[in-house]
């Protein structure tokens, strides 16, 4: 169950840090941060403002932009309010589809991240070719050598990273931590909307974990697991 209070973070360095940081624009991420704040009490500009620590109209910006995403993927009209003290919560007629709504969005978000998509589809086959890479993401091999680059910078910390072997792209490194990253990383990000995996389900990748990983993740609150699509990778 979600908390009322915010976890204790440095939300601008974790950013910087986080693989995240990366596959979202700053922009994506502040308007996701945004709507969680809202989601968890109401908000002010200001409150707002002072969380991101970006200026109050670049936050208007950001609701405004939520709610045109959210009207034109949801059909939601008006998702997030504003009262006459200038107070901004959840339309009440969407309350019990909230988190949901949040965790669509997001996926909708890093659905569109070339980033997130080649993580992926290396997280799901055991190999794919530069071509079929190039194919899936509609990008050039010379850019495709740049995400790759930037993906390998933060994966060196999990100790495996992307290799190209034969004009094949994989994972390679320690088998226990692809695991490990793929249950956290796809988990975090699918949620039980869908889930990527076709030859395995999430259990049967769970089950493959060790057991004080799995403990750890369910001891953390909803609220550290929500912000953790920032700070996951950090």
């Amino acid at each position: 169950m979600l908390t009322s209070s915010c976890p204790s973070i440095d939300r601008k360095k974790k950013k910087e840090r986080s693989m995240y940081s990366k596959i979202l624009s700053e922009s994506r991420q502040n308007e996701l941060l945004v709507l969680y704040d809202i989601i968890q009490k109401k908000q002010t500009l200001q409150t707002l403002s002072e969380n991101l620590t970006i200026p109050s109209r670049t936050v208007k910006s950001y609701l405004q932009k939520i709610n045109l995403e959210i009207e034109e993927s949801f059909h939601f009209q008006t998702f997030i309010q504003a009262n006459s003290k200038g107070e901004y919560t959840i339309n009440p007629s969407f309350s019990e589809k909230k988190l949901l709504i949040y965790y669509q969005l997001k996926l909708n978000y890093l659905k569109k991240s070339p980033y997130f998509i080649l993580l992926v589809l290396l997280t799901t086959n055991y190999q794919l070719t530069v071509t079929e890479a190039t194919n899936e993401l509609f990008v050039t091999s010379s850019y495709l050598s740049r995400i790759i680059k930037t993906l390998n910078e933060k994966l060196i910390v999990f100790d495996f990273q992307i290799t190209k072997e034969n004009s094949c792209l994989l994972l390679t490194g320690n088998e226990l931590a692809i695991r490990t990253f793929s249950f956290l990383f796809l988990g975090d990000a699918f949620q039980s909307l869908e889930w990527p995996f076709k030859e395995f389900t999430k259990e049967e990748l769970r089950q493959q974990l060790p057991q004080d990983i799995l403990k750890d993740s369910a001891k953390r609150s909803d609220t550290k697991k929500i912000y953790s699509i920032f700070y996951l990778l950090s």
